[in-house]
């Protein structure tokens, strides 16, 4: 539950709205007189821009999501090729002392 503030200049009105410009919470009266909207200001209900923010995350958070599997599975892709590796080098080594053992 969050407490809804009221307007420093229209006391009797919640601060409703927000000017993306201004970068200020407004209630609707402040939209009609200080903040019209235009080149200057573009207040929007703070619902709507609340819930089209929660969008943008949730999609934000889903890509992050997959990102982070596909890096997991390159991970796990690099180490069992550095493994592979391992095993090869350590085979050839093995292989090399052996051929000079015989010399």
């Amino acid at each position: 539950n969050t407490e809804t503030e009221y307007c420093s200049q229209h006391t009797d009105q919640h601060l409703t709205f927000y000017c993306q410009p201004c970068a200020r919470f407004i209630c609707q009266q402040c939209t009609i007189a200080e903040h019209q909207p235009g080149p200057k200001h573009n207040p929007q209900e703070v619902s709507k821009l609340a819930q089209s923010y929660k969008n943008e995350l949730q999609t934000v958070a889903r890509k992050t999501m997959d990102e982070a599997d596909g890096l997991k599975r390159t991970y796990d892709t690099f180490k069992k090729e550095l493994g592979t590796i391992t095993t090869n080098c350590k085979l050839q080594k093995k292989k090399i002392q052996e051929h000079f053992e015989q010399l």
